[in-house]
């Protein structure tokens, strides 16, 4: 049996209608055990970044896109997007757009 645990802000309601079966924790303080205690990380951004570094696998699903699992052939193309939270064009606009860098 699969047992799952979702982690975060935002609306709960509508995720609690998708979680099954699996707990809805809310906001957390000492994301790393929870992290160091899980298969597998579903998420983007921060998230992500701090699961590698814990040498966990990684599926990335952002607001922009959708990596999967990622891998060393993907890696670069996770990190562009913040792990699929941002797409790379809109990335590139912003670089030059605040700091002249792409």
């Amino acid at each position: 049996m699969l047992n799952s645990r979702l982690s975060g802000t935002g609306d709960s309601s509508q995720i609690r209608k998708i979680q099954r079966p699996g707990e809805f924790t809310g906001f957390v303080e000492g994301l790393n055990g929870i992290i160091n205690n899980s298969s597998v990380i579903i998420g983007s951004g921060r998230i992500a970044i701090e699961a590698l570094i814990l040498n966990r696998p990684v599926i990335a699903i952002g607001e922009a896109c959708t990596i999967g699992l990622v891998n060393q052939n993907n890696l670069r193309f996770a990190l562009a997007t913040n792990f699929g939270d941002m797409n790379v064009k809109e990335k590139n606009l912003i670089l030059r757009a605040f700091i002249g860098f792409t």
